[in-house]
């Protein structure tokens, strides 16, 4: 019975992550580069699951401050989700985030953002690891209000890392793009160093990561910011099923630069990825 559920929740979850995969290969192909919306922004919370790739069930909620770079405001967020491991190597979840801008001489903005679907699959772990994910999220929250991308978009990420003691050193690549005329593609990478039982107790992870506009209406193609971004997990009980972690975001080298004909407004979803510093408390219950 068991190995025929683990069967069976292998297949349906290949099936998710192939129709997310084969839907982000068509977007790519029928894109010219012409279409007035801009790249999808990365500011959704994601709770790093380096520490541990075996799939767990688990709810989460999440609150993060942002200040926006160049005087671009301050943003709140409230996530919302939740994973289903399916199995010893799928994982099936969903998240709903909210937002609050605020932005001087203008109004505080508040609304639900792109609910987002997730599915990751574990290829191996052993003395290395891996691990394959993705994000698809639909066009919910209000793109007028910098809300939300104003259309359907997706983000795919390879994990590759190796243990080394109590430590683990870990590389990500992916990439974030619409599904519009115009994909507008993001490539996002990241390595880093973590301890997932520090002093048995704390799992700790600090990374670089960077995001380059490949193409963009509204950044210069090519522009990149990079961020370092520490964070603490701790657990709250002795069965290690509640845990609160503690999350930053720094930018430390930008070289983002908007087009020079790109229209100066400052309710577009894509200055949410100009971040100057952010942080982020998150609530977690495993089961």
């Amino acid at each position: 019975m068991k190995k025929s559920f683990e069967f069976f929740t292998s297949i349906l979850g290949t099936l998710i992550l192939a129709f997310m995969m084969i839907l982000g290969s068509v977007s790519f192909v029928f894109a010219n580069h012409n279409a007035s919306h801009s790249g999808p922004g990365t500011h959704s919370c994601i709770v790093h699951q380096t520490g541990q790739i075996l799939p767990k069930s688990k709810f989460y909620t999440s609150y993060d401050l942002g200040q926006l770079d160049n005087g671009g405001g301050r943003t709140h967020g409230l996530v919302l989700g939740g994973e289903l491991a399916l199995g010893s190597s799928w994982g099936l979840g969903a998240f709903v985030p909210t937002y609050m801008y605020e932005r001087q001489g203008q109004n505080e903005q508040f609304g639900v953002g792109d609910v987002g679907v997730t599915a990751k699959y574990k290829l191996w772990d052993h003395q290395t690891f891996s691990q394959i994910s993705g994000v698809f999220n639909l066009p919910s929250g209000d793109d007028n209000k910098g809300m939300g991308r104003g259309t359907i978009s997706q983000q795919l990420d390879y994990l590759l890392g190796i243990k080394l003691g109590p430590a683990s050193l870990f590389s990500s690549v992916g990439v974030a793009h619409h599904f519009s005329q115009d994909s507008d593609p993001i490539l996002l990478t990241s390595i880093g160093v973590n301890f997932p039982q520090l002093l048995d107790l704390l799992f700790i992870s600090v990374a670089v990561s960077g995001q380059t506009f490949l193409s963009s209406d509204y950044f210069n193609d090519g522009s990149t910011k990079i961020f370092l971004e520490p964070q603490i997990f701790l657990p709250l009980d002795a069965y290690n099923k509640w845990y609160l972690g503690f999350v930053s975001r720094l930018g430390v080298y930008d070289t983002l630069e908007r087009e020079s004909l790109a229209s100066i407004k400052q309710d577009r979803n894509e200055l949410l990825s100009d971040v100057l510093f952010s942080g982020t408390v998150t609530l977690v219950r495993v089961f």
